[in-house]
């Protein structure tokens, strides 16, 4: 994963960068507008496309090893065991990265929900292609979709200029918050990556710079649309209604961040507004335009070619595998957990993706090979139960192994051995359903059912004779079963318990098959040579002379007298001391564990008294940084001045045409009342009529007045005077 970000992010730095260099100041906005979403969606598939090349095997001639007879059994090492606190690094990555999202979402969600709050709570004006929400709140105009938001006071005086209302209609027609919702949503899954920043800068920028040149050829004076322009560049409004991010403004406004205290702007408004005005001049060429089309297909390859991945695989062969391959012998661990998971050469893993986690280890080597070379080792603190080294056997079997090595058995799959078959069946249903070892058989596992199971009810039950491996084996798998795989099977066959079955006597096969393994041992026994007895054959024995009736067992041979099973080895004395003083060391280590913690935690309350200091600053520094945004603010103003006099000295030098004069300044209410007296108004103030005087004395005692005016041609206007809260 972090390959693929690294990846990632290096491509979308080189796109943007060719985008910088090449693309920003042409006159192609509809290109660039396509090339910038295009190159986000890019840099996010590339690093995920894989090219798979077959290649044919390297044919060498060299001997298989044996291998390692390994037949010791590891004692549990505490230090390996998975109980062991460490920091789960992928765990904590997850938790950081889904508090950003959760951060950067809700931010985005609060935005986009204070936008749909403005449109049902306003008036709204129904326009051809747009529709027009009037709003209380100074806020400069500002489109979402096919909402187009402006003053209302403004609107109904006539104040916005036509130029502005045309502006955010071309936001409206070209679906521009379509690609503001998409990089908005970006920022928010990928908030980590730098790159999501300037993407969403260029892309806004440009936004503008299309609506800029829609509404430079409708109109006939670009000077006026420039001062129109810069009329709006005050930020203050702006700051109090930050949902205007996610919409298309007049002036857009730039990325800033707050850290601790300090503000940081990328570009300030002013050297956007100076980077369209120089846009709006710029005339592309159609060489150079189909120039620079031309190259994006080379530099799209090249990251191709670059953050791709490239993955060579073997070709499989026809015919049987060759066995000349030289290999030694090889193992893999795997560690039974307290709480039934495992560890598989030190991987986290359960009873549902062990497979998927057994099959990466050793791929440089065929199934054929591992079942000559691969050791299975179980370790576990406790005794390894026969159901849980089955569990193993039946997973592992199609990756292939040579045995399975633990504490209670070894299963030699070389020697056709299986693991020791299961108490009965009662047993095994108990295990697995306390275990919950896993949901349904495998298909493995039903195909070897139903191959037992057609055998033996091909067979009528009269002459139907059941090995007691095959019993135990064929439930051991239907307990396994689903209740739709159960549906889906041969019935499990019917037969007599053979555990009950000594009055009848055993059968001509069994008889042989216990007079054949009495004699091997009853031989052994006798020279007291090389006496090497299985448990399995013990108990097979056994099971068998309980079953022979009392005239087969006098024909037969006699049971093996077996010596006592030798009692397990007592460790030596300076193994136990050993044990003793890793024992004392694994004391000492916990104590001072426990003096770390304490210290941590010391240091943890003094950390948060530092914060808690920290913030006081913080508090002084934001007071510090008031009185600098208002010098700020006034510097601002002192090079909206210098724009303005480099603009009239440009035009001079372009036309010799003399600048128009600046917007006049709005007119107070109180002004407007009197210039209404001289045209004859009529005064209401609470719904009941006054005289111009009264209305006048009104507004000269009171600064809290809201003045809504109505009138038409060829009619008297209507003067409406409240004093309350404006609704």
């Amino acid at each position: 994963m972090l390959v693929y970000l690294l990846k990632s992010t290096a491509s979308m730095a080189i796109l943007f960068l060719f985008y910088k260099l090449l693309l920003e100041k042409e006159s192609m906005h509809v290109f660039k507008r396509f090339f910038l979403l295009t190159s986000i969606l890019v840099s996010l598939v590339i690093p995920s496309i894989v090219f798979v090349e077959y290649v044919e095997p390297a044919v060498t001639t060299y001997t298989t090893t044996e291998p390692f007879e390994d037949t010791t059994i590891a004692s549990w090492s505490p230090e390996r065991s998975g109980d062991i606190n460490v920091i789960n690094w992928p765990l904590l990555g997850w938790t950081v990265y889904m508090l950003g999202v959760l951060g950067f979402g809700f931010r985005f969600f609060k935005h986009l929900s204070q936008i749909l709050i403005r449109i049902n709570r306003n008036p709204k004006r129904k326009g051809k292609s747009s529709i027009k929400v009037l709003l209380q709140e100074q806020l400069p105009p500002h489109t979402f979709f096919r909402y187009i938001f402006l003053n209302m006071a403004k609107f109904d005086a006539n104040e916005i200029p036509k130029e502005v209302i045309l502006h955010e209609e071309v936001h409206s027609k070209q679906h521009h918050s379509i690609d503001v919702i998409f990089i908005e949503f970006m920022q928010v899954i990928l908030w980590f990556n730098p790159m999501m920043f300037f993407f969403k800068k260029s892309i806004k920028l440009n936004h503008e710079f299309l609506a800029d040149s829609a509404v430079l050829k409708k109109i006939t004076s670009p000077s006026k649309y420039q001062n129109t322009l810069l009329s709006y560049l005050s930020q203050s409004d702006r700051k109090k209604h930050q949902s205007v991010a996610i919409a298309n403004a007049i002036t857009y406004s730039s990325i800033r961040l707050n850290v601790l205290g300090k503000k940081f702007e990328f570009m300030s408004p002013y050297r956007q507004v100076k980077k369209r005005f120089t846009v709006m001049k710029k005339r592309t060429s159609k060489k150079a335009v189909l120039l620079r089309n031309v190259l994006v297909l080379p530099i799209f390859a090249l990251l191709l070619f670059a953050f791709s991945t490239n993955k060579e695989v073997i070709r499989p062969t026809s015919g049987t595998t060759s066995l000349n391959f030289e290999h030694t012998a090889r193992s893999i661990e795997i560690i039974i957990l307290k709480d039934g998971s495992y560890l598989v050469e030190g991987t986290k893993a359960n009873k549902h993706n062990l497979v998927e986690i057994v099959n990466t280890l050793h791929n440089d080597v065929t199934p054929e090979i591992r079942r000559k070379i691969m050791n299975i080792h179980l370790k576990s603190s406790e005794e390894i139960t026969r159901e849980e080294v089955w569990f193993f056997y039946d997973s592992l079997l199609d990756y292939g192994f040579y045995r399975i090595v633990s504490r209670e058995q070894v299963v030699d799959l070389s020697k056709g051995n299986k693991p020791l078959a299961i108490e009965n069946s009662k047993n095994i249903a108990n295990s697995i359903q306390q275990k919950n070892i896993q949901e349904g058989a495998s298909r493995k596992l039903m195909a070897e059912y139903n191959a037992f199971a057609k055998k033996y009810n091909d067979v009528s039950m009269d002459e139907r004779n059941v090995k007691s491996e095959d019993i135990l084996r064929m439930e051991h798998i239907y307990h396994r079963m689903s209740k739709d795989q159960k549906n889906g099977v041969e019935p499990l066959p019917r037969y007599a318990d053979p555990l009950q079955e000594s009055q009848e006597g055993a059968t001509p096969e069994q008889v042989a098959q216990y007079n054949a393994l009495a004699k091997k041992y009853n031989a052994m026994i006798e020279t007291e040579e090389d006496i090497f007895i299985k448990k399995s054959d013990v108990e097979l024995l056994e099971y068998l002379h309980s079953i022979m009736t009392e005239e087969q067992k006098s024909t037969s041979e006699p049971f093996p007298d077996f010596p006592e099973p030798p009692k397990p080895p007592v460790p030596p004395v300076h193994e136990v001391v050993e044990i003793q003083q890793e024992v004392e060391k694994l004391a000492a280590l916990m104590v001072e564990k426990e003096v770390e913690v304490r210290q941590q935690k010391s240091e943890m309350e003094e950390m948060e008294i530092e914060m808690e200091r920290q913030e006081v600053l913080m508090k002084e520094q934001a007071v510090a940084l008031e009185k600098q945004d208002k010098l700020m603010e006034k510097e601002s103003l002192e090079l909206q001045e210098q724009v303005l006099k480099m603009e009239k000295q440009a035009r001079k030098m372009e036309r010799g045409v003399p600048a128009p004069p600046p917007p006049p300044e709005p007119e107070s209410p109180l002004e407007f009342v009197q210039k209404m007296k001289k045209k004859n108004a009529i005064f209401y103030h609470e719904g009941k009529k006054i005289s111009a005087d009264q209305a006048i004395k009104l507004l000269k005692n009171s600064n809290d007045v809201n003045i809504n005016s109505k009138g038409s041609k060829g009619k008297r206007p209507i003067i409406e005077i409240s004093t309350g809260p404006s609704q």
